[in-house]
């Protein structure tokens, strides 16, 4: 029967993944409780599993257990839907494959459920076809890389998401002690931006957030790392950069995002944005440098906004 589980709560967001998979052309089966999910799982083939923990308390969380403490259930990927960005390590830390806020793109969506369908197809013919073993390894090697690109970019921006970056700001640290090859952090706070996202819709307020990312990653190098650290906050990650270098780059996509004209229902919108940035150090840890950042982000948001303030120890 059914390709798609999912679970959701009976809101907005329900009727809008149900439209999303009915006009791709995807079968789902829709469970509103851990039972009526593990139910589904125990009678039918099911290729991916969706859990919305957008609902309230920790069902997600116990229906994400429940699903990989069986061994047959193991194998199949779950894509979580959540609200915060706090929520994120949790869920990898019970299971998930895969993550993706409230406000993910269809495009994104349809792409992750369809990688890892043929992810799946993939494993099947590689297990039943020995004749086609080459063909199929390249394949799978091909839909692999697939996967893994989806699973470090944010659905939303494109932009890394907030766990591939924490993972290369270790390596970075790793690289310094290694070699003395020295980064600089950047953490971006859009202004004000709940008061537009409250007036003028969710859905424009995403059309911000990718303008804004894609100014973000135009100015970066090759080697910088921009990613969507959560809501409105954006890192930068500048490997072999000094705290000048660092401001040169805040203040050239500042000027930029100051200037971008964003149209909606024939109204001009534009918006602002503040910026802390910080050196690493090897005296200090990595939570310190980051709480410089912060305190640089604070700084430029308490004494007018718009700014890119350097933290210095």
């Amino acid at each position: 029967m059914g390709d798609i589980l999912g679970i959701f709560k009976l809101a907005k967001p329900t009727k809008h993944l149900t439209d999303i998979l009915i006009k791709n052309g995807i079968d789902g089966m829709f469970a509103k409780n851990r039972n009526q999910i593990t139910e589904a799982l125990s009678k039918e083939e099911i290729d991916v599993i969706i859990i919305d923990f957008t609902i309230p308390n920790d069902e997600g969380y116990r229906l994400c257990e429940k699903i990989r403490e069986e061994a047959s259930w193991q194998s199949i990927p779950i894509i979580d839907i959540v609200d915060e960005f706090s929520q994120i390590d949790m869920c990898f830390g019970v299971g998930a494959t895969d993550v993706i806020d409230k406000h993910y793109h269809e495009l994104s969506l349809i792409a992750k459920i369809n990688a890892y369908r043929d992810l799946k197809k993939a494993n099947a013919i590689t297990a039943t076809s020995k004749d086609l073993v080459k063909q199929i390894s390249e394949d799978y090697e091909a839909l692999s890389r697939r996967v893994e690109l989806v699973a470090v970019q944010d659905s939303l921006t494109n932009l890394y998401t907030r766990k591939y970056a924490m993972e290369q700001l270790e390596i970075a640290i790793s690289r310094f002690d290694r070699a003395g090859v020295g980064f600089s952090i950047i953490l971006g706070d859009i202004d004000n931006f709940k008061s537009v996202n409250d007036t003028y819709g969710p859905t424009f307020g995403d059309e911000i957030l990718m303008g804004i990312g894609q100014i973000l990653k135009y100015h970066s190098r090759v080697q910088d790392i921009v990613a969507r650290w959560g809501g409105e906050e954006f890192m930068m990650i500048l490997p072999d950069t000094n705290l000048e270098g660092a401001k040169i780059y805040g203040e050239r996509a500042r000027k930029r995002i100051e200037q971008k004209i964003f149209v909606t229902n024939d109204k001009e919108i534009s918006v602002t944005m503040t910026f802390g940035i910080a050196t690493y150090n090897h005296v200090m840890p990595l939570n310190s440098s980051m709480s410089l950042v912060d305190d640089a982000l604070f700084g430029g948001k308490t004494n007018g906004k718009n700014k890119v303030v350097v933290s210095e120890l």
